[in-house]
């Protein structure tokens, strides 16, 4: 805009284009529990809800040691992920971080970084990440395509939990990894209201005793 006043063309506007803003999909706590419901395995049924309660990609849940866990502040310190070749490389931005484990989600991770190889190998990595969310949605929601969800679309899930109770979307987008810019993308009308891990253990906790 400076540049067209200096050549004198202070009469011209830009036009600012209108953020683009995704659709998600996501399910609720009540709907997690309702498919919950249809997953006999225990080792599935830890690794959904892990990655519901954290926003935790599949392949950096696999990549999770008991170590991995801060009991004082309820976080993971997420370093790298495992591949659909079972192989370690760092995370998808290639940085470590800091996710905050919502407290619903604490029993789900001890059960998930003490399993057995045995246990580990009963689910298909690669299988799991295409297919594994979708055939129990569809068996807890058969006349509701909307709720077919992805595995990665648990990330949705663990971003629309925090942010329906008060968290605030920095906050929110550090957990997950992603840019402010991005989460708005996605996560347009709530509001940011904490600014500290803290704070949010604080929120899901007083959550909890309602």
């Amino acid at each position: 805009m400076q540049i067209l006043k200096f050549i004198g063309r202070a009469d011209v506007r830009l036009r600012r284009n209108p953020p683009v803003h995704k659709a998600v999909t996501y399910l609720t706590a009540n709907e997690l529990e309702q498919l919950l419901v249809f997953v006999e395995s225990p080792i599935e049924n830890a690794l959904i809800k892990l990655c519901f309660y954290s926003g935790l990609r599949i392949g950096e849940a696999y990549a999770l040691t008991p170590r991995s866990f801060r009991p004082h502040n309820s976080t993971l310190k997420v370093i790298e992920q495992i591949d659909r070749e079972e192989k370690r490389r760092q995370t998808k931005t290639r940085r470590e971080r800091t996710a905050y484990l919502c407290p619903e989600g604490i029993p789900a991770f001890h059960v998930w970084v003490n399993a057995s190889k045995e246990e580990r190998a009963a689910i298909n990595r690669q299988h799991a990440s295409r297919n594994l969310m979708k055939k129990y949605c569809r068996m807890a929601f058969p006349n509701d395509d909307s709720k077919h969800l992805t595995f990665h679309a648990l990330r949705h899930c663990y971003a629309t939990h925090l942010l329906s109770r008060g968290v605030s979307m920095s906050l929110v987008a550090q957990s997950l990894g992603n840019s402010l810019t991005v989460c708005q993308q996605y996560y347009t009308g709530f509001e940011l209201t904490t600014d500290s891990i803290e704070a949010i253990n604080k929120i899901m906790k007083g959550a909890g005793q309602k």
